[in-house]
């Protein structure tokens, strides 16, 4: 069960997001984290450390590390203390802290100055996994470290964009990464124009913590005289449609 369960998880998140449902589709995406990781939303990310348990886990927040990234910023001094760990453990623990992605995410809005109600709102992204410098030009995306997990797993993202207010998920696109990406993802414009606050998501599949949600401010304007015209005739030339089936209909059964 265990196995397929991912399988399963990532049918539900299509599922879900086709209905247009936000907070469903970002709990199945939790919860494969949790699989993957063996772990619960609650419990601290450092749980997937190796060799980390409650005992080191509290030592560490009484210093205010929570978080992955806390550990590499230590002190060597202070980590080795903290940790107390043999030096065979501390490079395992090392390797793992530099292995966790690091991701700086970056979008700009297409023609943000000039978006109508009811139109398409384009986001173009950029996505790069930050690397030191020295593992630059040999870096090969590995396995995800999970020990608890039946099989090799690579790493995986999902893209949304989302209202939290109103709970609609408007956009979804899964995708990997290696070093960069550039990617695409659209949206239709609210039908009120002014100010609307959406959020754009990028959630990991498998490790916990790794997750940004970053605020996406648009201002929509009132249709434009052309459009509205244009609006008005689509309208016109529907309802004529309607009639002429209609009629045709009635002919028949006469």
């Amino acid at each position: 069960i265990l196995k397929q369960s991912l399988n399963l998880l990532r049918a539900m998140v299509d599922v879900i997001s086709s209905n247009g449902w936000l907070n469903p589709a970002l709990a199945a995406m939790d919860l494969c984290q949790m699989i993957v990781q063996a772990i619960w939303t609650h419990d601290s990310n450092l749980k997937q450390l190796p060799y980390f348990d409650d005992k080191i886990i509290s030592a560490c927040s009484k210093h205010d590390v929570q978080r992955i990234d806390d550990i590499l910023n230590l002190d060597d001094d202070l980590r080795i203390k903290l940790l107390n760990m043999n030096s065979k453990q501390l490079a395992k623990v090392a390797q793992v802290c530099n292995d966790y992605p690091d991701i700086d995410v970056n979008f700009e809005i297409q023609d943000k100055d000039d978006i109508e109600v009811n139109e398409s709102v384009i986001l173009n992204i950029e996505l790069e996994r930050l690397i030191d410098e020295d593992d630059e030009e040999n870096f090969q995306l590995g396995f995800v470290h999970a020990p608890f997990y039946p099989l090799d797993k690579p790493e995986a993202w999902w893209v949304v964009i989302g209202n939290e207010k109103t709970n609609q998920l408007l956009s979804i696109k899964r995708i990997t990464l290696q070093h960069t990406l550039k990617l695409q993802l659209d949206f239709t414009a609210p039908s009120t124009p002014g100010d609307h606050e959406f959020s754009l998501f990028f959630i990991c599949d498998s490790y916990a913590g790794a997750d940004q949600v970053i605020p996406i401010n648009i201002t929509v304007l009132e249709a434009s005289e052309g459009d509205e015209e244009e609006e008005e005739e689509e309208e016109e030339e529907e309802k004529e449609q309607e009639e002429e089936k209609k009629t045709d209909n009635d002919m028949k059964d006469d």
